[in-house]
C-alpha cells in the first residue's frame, strides 16, 4: 500500500495545482507508515499534509478534524506529549465547533486528550476529560463501535482510580 501511495504523490507533485491531493496522499502515506508503527517517518508526512490542508481548506476545515487528531495520537505513541496535548485540544475545539457538544467525536478527543493528561500526569484534567466524553457517550446516540476505544479508555481511567460507582454508572448506561 505505501508503494501506491508514494507512486500517487509522486503524480500529484507533478501538478501544482494539486495541492488537496497531494496533502491527501501525504496523509495517507502517513497512516500506512503509522500502521507499520513507522511513526518518526510517518509524523513530517502529517505535518506537511495539515499545513497545506490548512493553507488551502482553512483551520477549520473537517479534513482537519481527522488529520490533527492521527497527528496528536503520533505525537502521544512517540512521548512527544507537549505536541499532542496542543493537537488534541486543538482538535478538540474544532470538533466542538464543527460537530456540536455532544457529538460522538468530541466525546472522542475528550478521551484521546484525558489519555494525554494521564501521560503528563494532570490527573485532574484526565478526570475531567474522561467524565465528559463518557457524559456524551452515554447520553448520545453514539456507536459503540465507532467510539469503543473512548469508552474503554475512560472506564479503565476510573477503574485505575479505583471510582467504582462512577464506573457502575456509566456501565450501566452504555449500549449492550
Amino acid at each position: 500500500a505505501e508503494a501506491m501511495h508514494r507512486e500517487a504523490l509522486a503524480l500529484r507533485r507533478r501538478d501544482p495545482a494539486a495541492q488537496i491531493q497531494i496533502a491527501d496522499a501525504l496523509f495517507n502515506i502517513s497512516t500506512v507508515l503509522a500502521a507499520q508503527g513507522r511513526v518518526a517517518e510517518a509524523r513530517p508526512l502529517a505535518h506537511e499534509a495539515i499545513a497545506i490542508w490548512e493553507r488551502e481548506l482553512g483551520s477549520q476545515h473537517p479534513r482537519m478534524l481527522t488529520g490533527l487528531g492521527n497527528l496528536a495520537i503520533m505525537a502521544e505513541v512517540t512521548a512527544d506529549y507537549v505536541e499532542a496535548d496542543a493537537l488534541a485540544t486543538r482538535a478538540l475545539a474544532l470538533a466542538r465547533a464543527l460537530r456540536g457538544e455532544g457529538h460522538p467525536d468530541v466525546a472522542s478527543y475528550s478521551a484521546l486528550l484525558a489519555t494525554i493528561d494521564g501521560w503528563r500526569g494532570d490527573f485532574a484534567a484526565a478526570r475531567r476529560h474522561f467524565d465528559e466524553a463518557l457524559a456524551i457517550l452515554a447520553s448520545g446516540p453514539a456507536r459503540p463501535e465507532k467510539h469503543s476505544d473512548a469508552l474503554l479508555a475512560a472506564a479503565s481511567f476510573h477503574v485505575d482510580e479505583r471510582d467504582l460507582a462512577v464506573l457502575n454508572h456509566y456501565l450501566a448506561r452504555a449500549p449492550a
